[in-house]
């Protein structure tokens, strides 16, 4: 072996790749490790990533690099990439510690008029200005399964562009047009065939500093007799533009409100007949297929949402968007998911499954909170006007 090499397709995927850095330091592996993939960075790279691990590890950006700079690191010139590389790594690691420690000089001066306002709580900090009212009470209190979801139902919700991003290919190229055909004619095959899975819980909640405190019903079959989850929601680093450092929690009522809990996956038939495939070494439709689980997964979660939005919780009927629209998130309320920025530790699962059944729709964890099948999603439904996804 002569390097590793590490793909995030998902945001989930970039706690999990600092897992796999532990372990293969761990296990005492040095080997150059490649990052790359749509949800990776330089910046999360050099920070998360290159501190847990004891060999070089190279941000590539795109995979037909990857035999190039494996070619490279067999030549006299390995020793200078690898110190240029750690040298650029440390640069970024201080670079991004100036920009979000209060301890450093430069900011404290930039800063210096809000340094009483830093001192305090950013709860306090926030509740101070953030006025949030409860939201209607949703039509259940607990978990409904929909285990009968038409993939018809989800095709007209795939993002396409994320889907072409997934190949590498460029916008209106021929080989765009060829991936697009093969995608479209794999999709003819699903349907009537295969369904997604879905719950949908509802709760009542309410903030707790930077927590969400999850009341279970009596009747709720997943809590163990608990009678409370609570959930760890990060709060920014960073301020935003309007000088807020917000955390879920900040777009709950203080005296209580609601909150939605969702899974979805893709049908026991997609799993079996994925694996298939695979074990016949066809690897272009393994991938394709593969691919195509996860964006019916995603396409399924923008579906659910909007079927939650207009009808379920029904707190904005009148809702008309395009999906376009919908992609840009303009709609009431937002749906964060386990991996997003508000919720980066997939561990954080653990905790989102004592309020679900994720069993009954075919969804296991490993051990360390990823979810089985890929092509699956968990998140939470929000549904005050004033949340906003925002970044750590």
């Amino acid at each position: 072996m002569d390097a590793v090499g590490l793909s995030g397709l998902i945001t989930p995927s970039l706690e999990e790749m600092c897992n796999v850095a532990t372990k293969l330091r761990e296990a005492g592996i040095s080997k150059p490790l490649f990052v790359g993939g749509a949800t990776t960075s330089d910046v999360h790279t050099a920070v998360k990533i290159a501190p847990l691990y004891d060999g070089p590890v190279f941000h590539v950006r795109d995979a037909a690099q990857n035999p190039v700079l494996a070619s490279r690191l067999m030549t006299d010139e390995r020793e200078a990439m690898i110190a240029q590389l750690r040298e650029r790594q440390e640069l970024i690691r201080r670079e991004y510690a100036s920009r979000t420690s209060p301890d450093v000089p430069a900011r404290v001066a930039e800063n210096a008029a809000s340094s009483e306002e830093q001192s305090k709580t950013l709860a306090q900090a926030t509740s101070s200005k953030l006025k949030i009212a409860p939201q209607p009470r949703p039509p259940y209190l607990g978990i409904k399964t929909l285990d009968d979801i038409p993939v018809e139902a989800i095709i007209p919700y795939i993002n396409w562009i994320a889907f072409r991003n997934l190949w590498k290919v460029k916008e209106g190229s021929s080989e765009e047009e060829a991936v697009r055909r093969d995608a479209e004619a794999m999709l003819k095959t699903f349907k009537g065939k295969y369904r997604m899975r879905a719950q949908v819980a509802f709760y009542k909640a309410k903030p707790q500093g930077d927590n969400i405190v999850f009341e279970h019903p009596s009747s709720c079959p997943c809590c163990a007799g608990e009678k409370r989850t609570v959930l760890p929601a990060k709060r920014q680093s960073e301020p935003c533009a309007d000088g807020r450092r917000l955390s879920l929690a900040d777009f709950l009522a203080p005296e209580g409100d609601y909150v939605g809990v969702f899974a979805l996956t893709v049908c026991p038939e997609f799993v079996s007949d994925l694996q298939l495939v695979k074990e016949q070494g066809d690897d272009y439709q393994s991938i394709m297929m593969q691919g195509l689980g996860d964006r019916l997964a995603e396409a399924a979660s923008e579906y659910l949402h909007e079927k939650v939005r207009k009808q379920i919780w029904a707190y904005s009927p009148e809702e008309n968007l395009s999906l376009q629209q919908m992609l840009s998130a303009r709609y009431q309320g937002i749906r964060p998911a386990v991996g997003y920025p508000s919720l980066p530790d997939i561990r954080l699962m653990f905790t989102v499954q004592r309020l679900l059944d994720l069993p009954k729709i075919g969804i296991s964890l490993t051990e360390n909170g990823a979810m089985f099948p890929q092509a699956s999603v968990c998140g939470l439904y929000i549904a005050s006007p004033q949340s906003r996804y925002f970044i750590a």
